[in-house]
């Protein structure tokens, strides 16, 4: 987790390392720290798919529901397999995490 710190410090527009650093947080059950890096992820690539799922997944779990349905809605524009899955932890009461939801 220190390099990634390390590479947003250099360039804090690295939207890869954000999104890596809030699955690092994520994997060590610091939801807080993952949504912060999630969304700075999705400030910097707003049409990145994966990290608008992941945020929506988090925010869920900080019982942020209503800010999981924007990232459904707008995943919807982007990415159906993302949407999907997000709209099924959503309304289907599946809960699953961020490592659950990288497995294939």
């Amino acid at each position: 987790m220190t390099a990634l710190t390390q590479v947003i410090r250099l360039d804090p527009s690295a939207a890869a390392a954000h999104h890596l650093l809030g699955y690092a947080h994520s994997s060590l059950g610091n939801k807080k720290r993952a949504f912060q890096a999630f969304e700075s992820a999705v400030k910097l690539q707003s049409k990145n798919a994966e990290s608008r799922f992941f945020l929506g997944l988090v925010s869920l779990s900080l019982g942020k529901r209503d800010l999981a349905i924007e990232q459904f809605r707008k995943l919807e524009e982007l990415d159906s397999v993302f949407a999907k899955r997000l709209y099924e932890v959503i309304y289907q009461d599946k809960v699953i995490s961020v490592e659950q939801a990288s497995s294939p």
